[in-house]
């Protein structure tokens, strides 16, 4: 409860450095809200699952085989959060026309709060990494070494905030947050024991797997946008090229997983399709 963690000041400490731009406050929160969503399943939705499974591990003196699930957990977040991520940067100006432009918001702000919703969109995988590693700690029962490592990093971030903000303004400030949870994240694999940090190397490798899918399938979408003519006052054409988008990031994206090795992707995809021919 002392604690404060960037996970939760990171908002707090935007609004306060952006209070001088008129109108960031409000860009900068429409494009977290949409970052919120991935975040919330690729990270919130597994570590919530996979935490009575830690705990359980850890009671019966499973550890490595907690290192394991942990490392497990953390690869298909990561993977899942890098296709999110690369999906939102590719059809940020889409998103935020249909979710956003209306009344007062106007086409400036759709470029301007897409701009901000591409930059946040890198770190995705970070943050949805860092709650499957906390929950790690968690179900050793250690909250201390989380809650003492958010705060150090969140008090080490001000001047990275202060400075970027002064330099780049809004767009700064994104960079900043961006920085900060790339620490949070790191600092909660170094202090796991060495010998167990070290296998964590192959979530690195997923990542970037995942990030090149990602990447691919990106450029593909974004370029098959750019054929649907923008059209800002009209939902259906909105929602007409963002289903455009959508439908050929997709398919890029399974096209391109096995080739790349991905297969954190080709996993998760799978037990999608299992799971909706069992329903249908």
């Amino acid at each position: 409860m002392i604690g404060v963690s960037l996970v939760t000041a990171d908002e707090w400490i935007i609004k306060y450095f952006a209070a001088g731009d008129p109108g960031a406050i409000s860009c900068l929160s429409y494009a977290r809200k949409l970052v919120l969503l991935p975040i919330a399943v690729a990270g919130q939705a597994i570590g919530q699952a996979s935490m009575p499974f830690f705990s359980r591990l850890f009671a019966e003196g499973k550890k490595q085989e907690l290192v394991e699930l942990l490392l497990k957990s953390a690869r298909a977040s990561a993977a899942i959060a890098a296709l999110c991520a690369a999906g939102l940067i590719a059809l940020a100006i889409p998103t935020v026309e249909l979710c956003f432009h209306r009344g007062h918001f106007s086409s400036s702000d759709v470029v301007r709060t897409a701009q901000f919703l591409r930059l946040f969109a890198v770190a995705i995988p970070f943050w949805g990494v860092q709650a499957i590693l906390a929950r790690g700690f968690y179900a050793k029962g250690d909250t201390l070494t989380p809650m003492v490592a958010g705060t150090a990093v969140t008090l080490l971030s001000l001047p990275i905030y202060w400075l970027l903000a002064r330099e780049y303004g809004a767009v700064g400030l994104c960079l900043a947050s961006d920085i900060g949870i790339l620490c949070h994240c790191g600092a909660l694999i170094l202090l796991w024991p060495r010998d167990l940090a070290a296998r964590f190397v192959s979530l690195y490798e997923g990542l970037c797997r995942s990030a090149l899918t990602g990447l691919g399938a990106g450029v593909c979408a974004f370029a098959a946008v750019r054929f649907v003519p923008p059209v800002f006052q009209n939902p259906w054409q909105q929602m007409t090229r963002l289903a455009v988008g959508g439908l050929v990031f997709t398919a890029v994206a399974l096209g391109l997983s096995r080739p790349l090795g991905a297969t954190d992707i080709v996993l998760f995809a799978k037990r999608l399709s299992a799971k909706f021919s069992r329903s249908l």
